[in-house]
């Protein structure tokens, strides 16, 4: 979505110290000091990963907070795109560092169904609703036009045409701060690939 009035953009900007947040940083450090990871586990986690972290990038391009309705590039298909991104990156981490050796072959296993049900059954339909109230009172019959029309999370095929044509903008990565956090997402692969070679 595509002003700070939408959960998705504000997900992207707000840094502030949640315990949501440090619960997830608390977890993803504890994997990665205590992981062994093994292919071909690691290649699969890493496949189903990058393409969640490219469609942040390229959803952070249209996004324009405060000032428009986000309705092109994947917005045009579905309306949560970071929200995809950030479940296919951290399921694809999940899945990357699977392995049989305790204790992080514990850690691992313990996430799946934490992760599928903190954010599928808490986290998605409670930020969703929050989310189209804002859009609602923010955009009004333009939103209301693009509600209708794109899908939550199952993209549809057609893209979504309406108002003014949307370019992508490379500075829509700087701007919404997805810059640092695709670093750290290759600095965490880097790290890993790296662990499964025995260097650390």
């Amino acid at each position: 979505m595509g002003a700070k009035a939408t959960g998705e953009s504000s997900m992207g900007a707000s840094k502030k110290p949640t315990w949501r947040r440090v619960v997830t940083y608390a977890y993803v450090l504890a994997i990665l000091v205590l992981a062994r990871p093994e292919p071909p586990w690691f290649w699969v986690g890493f496949g189903i990963s990058l393409p969640g972290m490219l469609l942040r990038m390229w959803a952070c391009g249209y996004l324009h907070k405060n000032k428009v309705l986000a309705t092109g590039g994947p917005y045009a298909h579905f309306k949560h795109p970071l929200y995809i991104g950030t479940f296919l990156g951290f399921l694809g981490f999940l899945v990357g560092v699977t392995t049989l050796h305790p204790p992080g072959s514990y850690l691992a296993l313990a996430g799946f169904p934490v992760f599928f049900l903190v954010y599928f059954i808490y986290y998605l339909p409670k930020k969703n609703q929050v989310e189209k109230d804002r859009m609602l009172k923010r955009f009004g019959e333009e939103f209301l036009r693009w509600d209708r029309e794109v899908p939550d999370f199952f993209p549809r095929l057609r893209p979504y045409k309406a108002g003014t044509p949307q370019r992508f903008q490379w500075s829509g990565l700087v701007r919404n701060s997805e810059i640092g956090m695709f670093g750290v997402y290759l600095a965490g692969w880097v790290f890993l690939f790296l662990r499964m070679r025995g260097l650390f």
